[in-house]
């Protein structure tokens, strides 16, 4: 499928998957945008011989966001929290110490070896450089966060920016006390809320914006005290869309006798405001943009997700802020510009080829762990005359290996696949994830020392028969069997909002909440309404109703 305003020019077969996927005449004008020039004379990058299914699996095996272990840094030795477990085979050393002047990755520098393959070559360089061991920055009290920045007083609080006492949360931005909430904005004292802005001490809820007070609803706009509705407007003291005087609401929520679960209603075919010309969902403000996913503010986009405010940029997964002309790489953000084949390079940085782990890079080929470096080839300084002469030879050597154009090898992860983003979307079990040469661990960590253990369904079910010491148990997961703690702050918050505590283990709250969206798949269907042909993530033996968006406003206003 292709954007009306692109012709296809060539089918391929994926050489992962063998699915056909198509080729436009754009897609070969941003490579040709994005192919680097030394000395008068452009490399061309070639098309893809993955799919973007495929491809995006490889990107996101190279990203771990949420799973932490406790273990020693490999320099001072001294115990801290890391997004690798003990058993890695990578050196790690503690956050500060990368981020300090202790640690010279140009130390590690060496000669480009023309008799054997750059991957090769890149896999040395990694075995010997050591790796942070954590991606957060700006962070207070808050060591159980990673990829995430400006978090104050955060717990278990991953790819995320600007929050303030956030629990169990992913990708939430600029929001305050909140718990158990996923893709949620600018909202305050929310819990168990996906997909929403603007939100405050809204719960069981997704699909909300500028709401107060509300519970298990969907689809609601600038709503208050509204329980168990869907599909509503400015509407205040509604339970299951109907409306009530302040007195009788409250009479009724106290009463207890509601039931408990989402109300869902019709649905819009696509979740999106303010584009021109977009193909795909949860992207807003964009011109120009396809196949991308939970976005905003993109110009000339395609195969993008969660990655924002950026130009001319394909196949990226994760960051965002002021990125241009970047192509196949992941984790990567903060004003980049003519960046391919990355992960984890962290902006200011500008024509980085291969590299990994990078800060404020310029002009870097196959570098792991630089910051503030320029003109360097795996790890090994250059001057601007002698690197402009030797990538085009290292081009030319990885043309004839097969090598240019291809994203790192699936076992060049620093991760085992079970502990990536990959797993939650594209889950593997052992056999098939080594079969694909993804790396893999049966490591567990070890259960947590506590003065007692209990089944969640042993758990009192009112929040105010649960006792002071539930903060030294620990509690077996009803799903998964693993163990997990309340903390302090968080038995607050229940306890304050009449919450009971949660019977399942922290990671499996946060899948169920990946896996209550849409899957990132169209599928072609009619308007439940009109029944114009509409393409859509909501496939026909979904029970919802579907409407196109002239439909859709017409029901909802």
């Amino acid at each position: 499928m292709s954007s009306k305003t692109e012709k296809i020019i060539e089918i391929k077969s994926c050489q992962q998957c063998q699915l056909d996927f198509s080729i436009t005449d754009k897609d070969m004008a941003f490579y040709h945008q994005v192919s680097p020039v030394f000395d008068w004379e452009k490399y061309g990058v070639p098309a893809p011989m993955l799919c973007p299914d495929c491809r995006m699996q490889k990107r996101m095996a190279f990203r771990n966001e949420r799973m932490l272990y406790k273990r020693n840094c490999d320099s001072s030795g001294r115990s801290m929290i890391s997004m690798f477990s003990p058993e890695s085979k990578h050196s790690i050393y503690h956050q500060d110490i990368w981020e300090s002047d202790k640690m010279d990755g140009l130390a590690y520098g060496r000669e480009f070896d023309f008799e054997r393959s750059f991957f090769e070559q890149f896999e040395d360089l990694q075995g010997d450089v050591p790796i942070t061991s954590l991606y957060s920055f700006y962070w207070q009290n808050s060591d159980y966060c990673n990829c995430a920045s400006y978090q104050k007083n955060g717990y278990l609080v991953f790819a995320s920016a600007n929050d303030e006492d956030c629990m169990y949360c992913s990708y939430v931005n600029d929001s305050k006390n909140c718990i158990d909430c996923l893709m949620v904005h600018d909202s305050e004292s929310c819990f168990q809320v996906v997909d929403s802005k603007n939100c405050f001490d809204v719960s069981y809820s997704r699909d909300c914006a500028d709401c107060s007070s509300c519970q298990y609803s969907s689809d609601l706009i600038n709503c208050n005290n509204c329980y168990r509705c869907s599909n509503l407007v400015g509407k205040s003291y509604c339970i299951e869309n109907k409306q009530y005087s302040k007195q009788e609401y409250n009479e009724m929520l106290a009463s207890g006798d509601l039931e408990k679960s989402i109300k869902t209603g019709y649905k819009k075919y696509m979740s999106w405001t303010g584009n021109e010309n977009v193909l795909w969902d949860y992207i807003n403000d964009s011109k120009n943009a396809s196949f991308s996913f939970d976005c905003y503010d993109l110009e000339d986009c395609k195969y993008n997700i969660w990655f924002s405010r950026s130009k001319s940029c394909y196949d990226n997964y994760s960051w965002w802020i002021d990125a241009q002309n970047m192509y196949e790489s992941v984790g990567v953000g903060n004003n980049c510009s003519n960046v391919l084949y990355c992960s984890s390079v962290f902006g200011p940085s500008s024509d980085i080829i291969y590299s990994m782990f990078g800060l404020s890079l310029r002009h870097c080929f196959g570098c792991i762990w630089l910051t503030n470096a320029q003109y360097c080839i795996l790890n090994k300084q250059y001057t601007k005359q002698e690197y402009e002469a030797l990538i085009p030879k290292i081009i030319e050597h990885m043309k004839s290996s097969w090598e240019w154009g291809q994203f790192f090898p699936n076992e060049l992860s620093p991760f085992p696949y079970t502990d990536t983003v990959a797993n939650d979307f594209y889950p593997l079990d052992k056999s098939a994830a080594t079969g694909q040469w993804f790396n893999w661990s049966d490591y567990q960590s070890p259960a947590p020392q506590v003065e007692k253990t209990i089944l969640a369904s042993q758990l009192p079910e009112n929040i105010t028969d649960i006792p002071d010491d539930i903060l030294n148990w620990a509690i077996v997961c009803e799903v998964t069997g693993k163990p997990f703690q309340i903390m302090k702050a968080e038995l607050e918050f229940y306890r304050k909002r009449g919450i009971s505590i949660p019977k399942i283990h922290p990671d499996q709250r946060n899948l169920d909440r990946i896996r209550s969206r849409n899957p990132r798949k169209f599928v072609t269907r009619n308007c439940d309404n009109c029944e114009i042909e509409i393409q859509t993530t909501y496939s026909p033996e979904r029970p919802e109703k579907i409407y196109c968006e002239n439909c859709y406003n017409k029901k909802l206003y």
